[in-house]
């Protein structure tokens, strides 16, 4: 212990602990994170929801009538429960189906705002940095521009 320590004194006063605690929670990051979590875990049930009352009963009176959720196979006295593993794969698929779909047209939604951004952008011949497709000079090196003289290239 430091001599500027005291035996009554906390090492980490509580205060302090708290407002570090609230800046960080208060980070966009971690709110962006809490909210993913929250839908990923409704878009669960939703599938969940999906698989087991429509899917379940239309590939059972595809298959003649077989119950996937009672199904199980004996190996060596141990119940083997396959129609749970069954459904976790159909519940698997088609989230993954969901996520791929999604990313997909995020995707897409980016690029699209990438071609919109080189569409009012260009470069200065002089000083290669980005500048308005407006501008007729540049605000970086102050030299004349050419407008749309130098387009930004996607990427």
């Amino acid at each position: 212990m430091s001599t500027t320590e005291s035996k009554d004194q906390p090492i980490y006063p509580p205060k302090k602990l708290l407002e570090e605690f609230r800046d960080f929670i208060s980070r966009g990051n971690v709110i962006d994170l809490a909210i993913g979590v929250m839908m990923g875990s409704a878009l669960t049930a939703l599938v969940n929801a999906l698989v087991t009352n429509l899917f379940m009963p239309v590939i059972g009176i595809i298959t003649g009538g077989v119950n996937f959720d009672s199904l199980s196979v004996m190996i060596f006295g141990i119940a083997l429960n396959i129609g749970a593993i069954i459904t976790a794969l159909i519940n698997f698929i088609i989230i993954a189906i969901i996520l791929f779909v999604m990313i997909k047209t995020m995707e897409k939604m980016y690029r699209a705002m990438d071609e919109e951004k080189t569409k009012t952008v260009h470069r200065c011949p002089d000083c290669c940095k980005n500048v308005d497709v407006n501008a007729t000079r540049c605000p970086y090196c102050t030299s004349n521009i050419t407008p749309l003289a130098y387009e930004v290239p996607l990427g």
